[in-house]
């Protein structure tokens, strides 16, 4: 099929994830279900 041309180019080279930003990305989003769990939990307090 000569008639077809490549229309994409080559790939980039992947980004190096290093350990310092895993444990940022992971810190966040402890975080964040922190936060939605005291959040749950302070609507749910009854007053007796």
């Amino acid at each position: 099929m000569k008639h077809m041309r490549a229309i994409s180019g080559t790939p980039l080279k992947a980004q190096t994830i290093t350990a310092g930003s895993v444990i940022g990305i992971l810190s966040k989003i402890i975080g964040i279900l922190g936060a939605f769990v005291v959040q749950k939990e302070a609507s749910q307090v009854q007053d007796y």
